[in-house]
């Protein structure tokens, strides 16, 4: 697309606009329109054929809207994950306790020695 900024041009009988001295030419690829209080539309189509421009347009308006046949039927809005619950912090200590038998006292520890050594 062509698109020309004038400050003198003469406009032909058949519509073509003559440039005229002061005439600059702007190539430009795509003209986006965009609205400020309506959100973004793609069709199906477009969902189907061009996601990651939709998916570009979503992450930047916040909100698309899907048409069929020119009708908005479904809104398209990013996935947010909802809340969840704060894990509960493992105490090792408690569970190796827990495992374990309870320690012999000294006396008791004599006396199986006593016993394993055995007469010498």
């Amino acid at each position: 697309m062509r698109v020309r900024i004038t400050a003198d041009a003469e406009m032909r009988p058949d519509g073509e606009m003559r440039p005229g001295a002061g005439t600059r030419r702007l190539t430009l690829g795509r003209v986006i329109h965009m609205s400020i209080t309506m959100p973004r539309t793609a069709s199906v189509r477009d969902l189907r054929n061009r996601f990651p421009r939709v998916r570009k347009i979503l992450e930047a308006e916040g909100e698309v809207l899907l048409t069929e046949s020119g009708e908005a039927k479904y809104r398209l809005t990013p996935y947010t994950k909802p809340p969840g619950k704060a894990a509960v912090g493992v105490d090792y200590w408690a569970r190796l306790t827990a495992t374990q038998p309870v320690p012999i006292t000294a006396a008791q520890a004599r006396a199986l020695h006593e016993e394993n050594r055995g007469e010498r």
